[in-house]
């Protein structure tokens, strides 16, 4: 989870970059991300 964190982390200069970020951790690690 440390690792999607900081990827999310790391895009959040970029909105749509970070909503990707987030959708994708949440298609990979099968859970809410921001619940």
């Amino acid at each position: 989870m440390e690792n999607c964190w900081a990827w999310v982390l790391a895009a959040s200069s970029e909105t749509n970059a970070c909503i990707s970020s987030v959708l994708t951790c949440q298609a990979e690690y099968g859970y809410p991300f921001l619940a």
